[in-house]
Parts: C-alpha cells; sequence; structure tokens
C-alpha cells in the first residue's frame, strides 16, 4: 500500500495554499510532489513534480520512466514564500531508496536541492 501525508501545515500565497508531503522512504513510496490549492476553490492550481516528468526540465539527470516507479524527493519540511517577489522555495530532500541508488543513475534533478518557484505558477525559476 503507498500512502502519503503532510507533515507541515505548508504556506499561504495570496488565495494558494502551497504544500508538501512525506510519502515514505521505502521502495515504491510515491513520489514528491508539491502541490498549490486554492484556498477559496479548492481547486489544484498547479503542481511541480519532483520527479521531472517527460519532456519537463531535469528529465534527462533521471533514468528513463523514473517517475513511474522512483518515490521521496519530497519536501516534508517548512516552504518559505517571498511575498514580494512571489517566490516558493521548496527544500527538497532525496529519493527512495536513500541508502541505494544504484537504480536511479544520473544527477536526479531536484533531490537534495533548493528550488525556486513561482508561486503563481509553480514554475521552477532556479534551483541549487
Amino acid at each position: 500500500m503507498r500512502t502519503i501525508q503532510s507533515m507541515m501545515p505548508g504556506v499561504i500565497y495570496n488565495d494558494l495554499l502551497i504544500i508538501g508531503s512525506a510519502p515514505g522512504e521505502g521502495y515504491f513510496s510515491p513520489p514528491g510532489h508539491v502541490r498549490a490549492y486554492n484556498v477559496v476553490t479548492g481547486k489544484l492550481e498547479w503542481t511541480f513534480h519532483t520527479i521531472p516528468h517527460p519532456g519537463e526540465y531535469g528529465y534527462d539527470t533521471w533514468p528513463k520512466d523514473a517517475y513511474k516507479y522512483v518515490g521521496g524527493t519530497n519536501v516534508w519540511s517548512e516552504i518559505s514564500v517571498d511575498e514580494e517577489r512571489g517566490i516558493a522555495y521548496l527544500p527538497i530532500g532525496s529519493p527512495t531508496y536513500d541508502f541505494y541508488g544504484a537504480d536511479r543513475l544520473g544527477s536526479n534533478l531536484f533531490a537534495n536541492s533548493l528550488v525556486a518557484v513561482d508561486a503563481r505558477t509553480g514554475e521552477r525559476l532556479w534551483h541549487y
């Protein structure tokens, strides 16, 4: 069974709740994508794929189709928002399995990174 939960309440930016997740650390845990929901309508406004999908920036840094089977790579701690600039800072953790990475060759963006996204759209601005 695959489970996912939130470890932090998320942050509010304008009408958006931006929230990370804690999907677990075991094999076949789900990916820890970051999502923003409209607090008025409840609608999902955007998703930042912490394990990039085909056609997204960083997809080529993972094994082919890694987004289908690699989990983790999540924001389980606090997200910061620069309200003046409209930037959300996502501290992204490691992919699963934490202690064995031979099945995920490459640099695995955005694992173990700080990623800045446009808080309105979820578009990646930069990563380190």
